[in-house]
């Protein structure tokens, strides 16, 4: 596993969605719901994307918001 400063400083040097992409198709996930955002990247459907983020930090209590300008902040 990659520590996080490594893992900024890649996204840093190149295209964060091919990385992302990389990444997730490399650990061969078998989860429906990875398997569906691949398809909706892929598909270049931003919008569903942002729907199951939001709906997935809703039911943690969290404010997708929030902590993707938090997230975003650390690429600074």
């Amino acid at each position: 596993m990659m520590d996080p400063m490594s893992f900024i400083q890649m996204i840093k040097g190149g295209n964060p969605q091919q990385i992302a992409m990389m990444l997730i198709k490399n650990n061969n996930i078998n989860d429906p719901m990875i398997n569906e955002l691949i398809g909706y990247a892929e598909r270049g459907d931003t919008n569903s994307i942002n729907k199951i983020a939001e709906n997935f930090f809703r039911q943690r209590g969290q404010d997708f918001g929030q902590e993707f300008n938090s997230f975003m902040s650390l690429l600074k």
